[in-house]
């Protein structure tokens, strides 16, 4: 039982586009979620792009792919953050994502 809980591990963002310009706050990369019966935040910052749609992705470590969470649309906000070298960051959050059950 306890594998088939470990099974999956939320891992990375990829936006819309395909493009990882981007930094995840929570969860971090490679964190093991125990329980898919809780909501789990999802939230960090995205490079020069206002608007833009992220999308939670979830590793299967028993087959090494990666499957879009079902979630509705995550986008990025319209206030930029500017870091110490100048660049431009939009920010991003959910709290209501949930890995979605291993196909039995």
């Amino acid at each position: 039982m306890a594998r088939k809980q470990r099974q999956w591990a939320l891992l990375v963002v990829a936006c819309l586009a395909a493009c990882t310009n981007g930094c995840l706050n929570y969860p971090r990369d490679n964190q093991v979620i125990d329980s898919k019966a809780t909501n789990v935040a999802f939230e960090g910052f995205y490079y020069n792009v206002p608007s833009a749609e992220v999308r939670p992705l979830v590793k299967n470590n028993v087959s090494g792919t990666f499957d879009v969470i079902p979630h509705a649309p995550i986008l990025t906000g319209t206030t930029p953050y500017v870091d110490n070298a100048g660049e431009t960051w939009y920010s991003f959050a959910a709290s209501d994502v949930v890995i979605p059950a291993a196909p039995q």
